[in-house]
């Protein structure tokens, strides 16, 4: 989610609920985060917009792997956390009114190339190749010929670049992006391999679980000369 007050409503978490499912979304509009997961719901369909400072005093709690009962009221929600039966507190926060972006229409329903790429070897190789530089210079994949090339160029500091192999022989894709959403994606896959999803090297591409079909990270792409 973004951290802009200025654009409060990006600052909250996208919580629905219906159909014994929970969906949950967050974005900074540079980047989008989705997962659902099965749940035992059987009341009226929920839609709220929970800031993030209260999810993340949630996280941050020792309660974090105990029983937590969500109670939703008009315009507020609070967590009754549980630790065995001596430790129980609440955490209570406003709801945000307003419009969230509506994210089925940003992410793409048909996609051209699904490449599957080892999750430590190319998070292992954008962190080095990213190391060169502490502004978020741009990071290029150009990915052709059953390979990935992952490069940085920094004017009068020099270049860096290393190559992994892929099952990938169609079409040639150039694309660059933020190195710290780039990381901040692959890192939140838990699985061995993950699915980069790619249409063009200008439209945004999706980061996906190689076997689960409940995450997707969604990212821009960056425009470089």
């Amino acid at each position: 989610m973004s951290i802009d007050e200025s654009r409060t409503i990006l600052t909250g978490v996208l919580i629905e609920a219906s159909n014994n499912s929970l969906k949950i979304v967050a974005t900074d509009s540079y980047r989008l985060s989705f997962i659902e997961e099965k749940m035992d719901f059987k009341g009226k369909p929920l839609k709220i917009i929970v800031p993030y400072k209260a999810l993340d005093n949630l996280l941050k709690s020792e309660f974090v792997d105990d029983e937590i009962k969500v109670n939703v009221e008009e315009n507020q929600i609070s967590f009754n956390l549980k630790k065995g039966k001596d430790i129980n507190t609440t955490i209570i926060s406003r709801l945000l009114s307003g419009k969230f972006p509506e994210y089925k229409k940003l992410i793409p329903s048909i996609i051209k190339h699904n490449i599957v790429i080892n999750k430590e070897e190319i998070l292992e190789v954008v962190r080095r190749i990213s190391s060169i530089s502490q502004d978020n210079i741009p990071i290029k994949l150009d990915i052709y010929g059953g390979k990935i090339i992952v490069s940085m160029n920094i004017r009068e500091v020099g270049s860096s670049s290393e190559e992994l192999e892929v099952a990938y022989q169609e079409e040639r894709i150039e694309s660059a992006f933020n190195p710290k959403f780039l990381i901040d994606g692959i890192e939140t896959i838990s699985d061995k391999n993950i699915i980069f999803c790619v249409n063009g090297p200008l439209e945004p591409v999706l980061l996906k679980p190689e076997k689960a079909e409940d995450l997707i990270y969604l990212l821009m792409p960056v425009r470089i000369s």
